[in-house]
């Protein structure tokens, strides 16, 4: 899965989790760093692309902020509602998921956000 795939499923799943200022163009991550109004009314914004590793640095604690995510030694641990007991951890080892932090810190997102959805 590319880091835009998940921005994109970031999306998908909560609206409004990634900043405003990141967006997905044609299968790539971008930054936008200005924007402006033309006379027309209309807007316009200038954007470069977003590193790997800054990608991966925003995407990554935009889901932990969103989540309230701790990290572990191997994973991430997130404090799921678990019917009719209330609420448990659960833990999202990375070795499940690629050995990828990112990776693992997404399914524990997903498993967040479709337990609202249901």
């Amino acid at each position: 899965m590319t880091l835009s795939e998940i921005a994109r499923r970031i999306e998908e799943i909560r609206p409004g989790s990634l900043p405003k200022s990141l967006f997905v163009n044609y299968g790539e991550l971008r930054l936008v760093w200005s924007r402006c109004v033309e006379p027309d009314g209309t807007t316009s914004a200038a954007s470069v692309p977003l590193p790997d590793d800054i990608a991966r640095a925003t995407l990554g604690w935009a889901m932990v902020m969103a989540m309230r995510a701790k990290r572990d030694s191997c994973g991430w641990i997130i404090l799921a509602h678990q019917p009719p007991d209330g609420w448990c951890d659960q833990h999202f080892a990375d070795l499940d998921h690629g050995n990828d932090p990112l990776r693992s810190l997404l399914a524990a997102f997903e498993r967040v956000y479709a337990k609202e959805d249901k």
